[in-house]
């Protein structure tokens, strides 16, 4: 049996105790799903029933199951019954579903007699559990290898980014590149500074610190009094500099609620400070407080790129490329026309991304790309009889069709009531919109440039750095230009643009029901 009849059975055995259960797993079940691991799925009580959870057991391996998953709360008594029948590896994920928060659980998953393949998460952990059991199925099936590197890479940028972040906006505690002094007050009121010597390479605690002969910027020094100890003499506080009437005015953390007690020097006499109440009433004009604009620079992303050869195997490739849509990146790709920069259309934040690219218009509706012609019913309200025979002779192909769109359906894709459909018939394309399951939002590459991209090279050129993944396809396979657009909104179709697909073939399909491009120009 190959590799691929395999993976047509269920890899992954989830068992939960309880519908509470079931409901704390749905984050595993949809990490198993995104990764593209097939699982069955059983809602099985070992007090209730325990002679079908034993069967359960005893048959998974049958039935082509490498891994099994558990889900239960209190004393997990679903790990022992599954344990006691079958010799496969089982992750145990406690449910917080008792007085004691779960901790119950994984004790009893964690406190398993020696010898049995029983591993545990988190408490309430399913997702954790889900990859741990990918990770497991990987060694044996070389197609969940690339899922998850891709996953680690995705973490490790991640991170990255975080990094970067931090040290864009706290340079001073990010980066070790300098010791700064500490002080403290002396009893005859002066401050010493103390600068630790330089340790050599031996003596250095802090990973990544630079140490330089630069001596410390003091007055980037941050100063923390020293707490006062019992029985010993408080040092004195150095005398605070001195200070103008307006400068006290309009200096708020001055004025507190019980004013002043201090006395303030003013030129040559001392004069008791006024109380907060009279302050703030002779205040005119307050310091004004001004803000130092953030800089927001944009984090450059690192771009892979992947030579495709149409001739081998694309299947890690689509995965690849579906992990990105996922994840909510952005992904180029050849189309049957022209290569288009893609999203999952059910990603708000993946659509937005792609409509800030370049320098079309955010709220411009674009083309959204499916897979079979059932998704229709998920995305529009009505699809009228006559386009039957364009669906069936058109589809796949280079072809979009504008259909009213469900008022509670792709939001963040279409502002008005309309949205433009196409199934691809570029093989690649196509491959990757069934292994994502979902819409795909795709925006034409070449954006407001009169030359349209139909190679990979300008793409590469363009968008490195500003998107997440490029196909590299080679020339697309259909003819240049876009794909043609139906208006099929009206009780008369209307040819939007005219593409691949001309409109003599078009009138051919729908007879009277187009209108001819005579009537227009009337």
């Amino acid at each position: 049996m190959t590799e691929n009849q395999v993976s047509a059975s269920p890899l992954v055995g989830v068992v939960v105790g309880t519908r509470s259960d079931f409901n704390m797993m749905r984050r595993g079940l949809e990490t198993l799903r995104i990764m593209g691991v097939p699982y069955a799925f059983e809602v099985i009580s070992p007090h209730r029933n325990p002679e079908r959870l034993a069967e359960f057991a005893r048959a998974a391996g049958e039935h082509g199951i490498e891994v099994i998953i558990t889900a239960e709360g209190g004393a997990a008594q679903i790990v022992g019954h599954i344990a006691s029948h079958t010799t496969l590896p089982i992750i145990g994920v406690p449910i917080d579903a008792s007085p004691l928060r779960g901790q119950d659980a994984l004790f009893s998953m964690a406190m398993v007699p020696p010898g049995l393949p029983i591993a545990t998460v988190g408490i309430n952990n399913s997702e954790n559990a889900a990859v741990l059991a990918t990770q497991i199925l990987a060694l044996k099936h070389s197609r969940f290898r690339e899922i998850l590197a891709h996953r680690r890479m995705a973490a490790q940028q991640r991170a990255e980014g975080l990094q970067r972040d931090l040290l864009s906006e706290y340079p001073d505690l990010c980066r070790a590149d300098r010791t700064a002094p500490f002080s403290y007050p002396h009893a005859e009121g002066e401050s010493e500074a103390i600068t630790p010597d330089v340790p050599d390479d031996s003596q250095r605690i802090r990973p990544g610190a630079i140490w330089t002969d630069r001596p410390p910027d003091v007055q980037s020094l941050v100063s923390t009094p020293l707490p006062h100890e019992p029985g010993l003499a408080r040092p004195p506080t150095p005398a605070p500099p001195p200070r103008s009437l307006t400068s006290l005015v309009g200096d708020p953390l001055r004025a507190t609620e019980s004013g002043f007690s201090e006395s303030e020097t003013l030129g040559e006499e001392e004069t008791p400070a006024p109380r907060s109440a009279s302050i703030l009433r002779r205040a005119e004009t307050p310091v004004p407080v001004t803000e130092r604009p953030t800089e927001v620079r944009p984090i450059p992303r690192e771009t892979k790129i992947f030579r495709v050869d149409r001739t081998a195997d694309m299947g890690d490739l689509m995965d690849h490329a579906m992990m990105v849509l996922l994840e909510g990146g952005i992904l180029a790709l050849p189309t049957d026309t022209v290569y288009g920069l893609s999203a999952d259309a059910t990603n708000e934040a993946a659509v937005d991304r792609l409509y800030s690219l370049g320098e079309g218009e955010q709220q411009k509706t674009l083309g959204v790309l499916i897979h079979h012609p059932d998704l229709l019913s998920s995305l529009v309200t009505d699809v009228p009889a006559e386009l039957e025979k364009v669906i069936e002779e058109c589809w796949p192909g280079a072809i979009t069709i504008i259909l009213p769109r469900r008022e509670d359906t792709l939001t963040s894709v279409a502002k008005t009531d309309r949205i433009g459909v196409r199934i691809p018939s570029d093989p690649l394309c196509l491959g990757v919109l069934e292994r994502l399951g979902r819409p795909l939002l795709v925006r034409n590459a070449s954006l407001q440039s009169a030359s349209p991209m139909t190679d990979a090279s300008p793409v590469i050129e363009r968008f490195s750095g500003e998107v997440d993944c490029i196909l590299d396809g080679g020339p697309c396979l259909g003819s240049a230009g876009a794909s043609t657009v139906l208006d099929a909104m009206n009780s008369r179709f209307e040819v939007l643009r005219e593409g691949a697909i001309g409109h003599e073939k078009l009138k051919e399909l729908l007879g009277q029901k187009l209108k001819d491009s005579s009537e227009d120009s009337e």
